[in-house]
């Protein structure tokens, strides 16, 4: 599941079971579309100063990063598809500047809600198709476990 809030009812709900859960988060970075940009530059007053050159080349959507990885780089534009990036990029060097493509990142959590039982499984059909339809996207997963014991 990718959503925690649902995650947490969802524990909640087989907990009223009497089913324990131990949550689990895998976390990600997954690509979610370009960024035409102009890199970061030395300073904010150098940033500033490309800011007033696109503006003056009449380029006036654009962002200017004040913080993090791309602190004083300029955004100038974010696209699904690298095509279009490509074309937004042509379209700023045209006019002079060097900018260029990047892919963006963003970090995706995944969580999964195990519990562990012998013999027959806590959850009937019934349980687990109410649950499915509760939450759309849901999977069971069955993992065959081995105990070793130490004497």
């Amino acid at each position: 599941m990718e959503k925690r809030n649902q995650v947490d009812k969802l524990s909640l709900s087989l907990m009223a079971m009497g089913i324990q859960t131990d949550l689990q988060i895998e976390s990600t970075d997954e690509q979610e579309g370009y960024w035409v940009m102009i890199p970061p530059q030395a300073n904010r007053e150098a940033a500033m100063a490309v800011v007033k050159r696109l503006r003056e080349a009449g380029i006036t959507d654009l962002w200017r990063f004040t913080s993090g990885s791309f602190a004083n780089a300029i955004s100038l534009g974010l696209f699904r598809n690298e095509s279009r990036a490509e074309i937004r990029l042509k379209a700023i060097a045209a006019k002079g500047f060097d900018a260029e493509v990047r892919p963006r990142y963003r970090q995706k959590n995944t969580y999964w809600l195990s519990f562990s039982f012998t013999g027959d499984s806590p959850l009937s059909e019934t349980d687990w198709n109410s649950i499915a339809e509760i939450y759309p996207g849901v999977e069971l997963n069955s993992v065959a476990c081995t105990a070793l014991i130490h004497r």
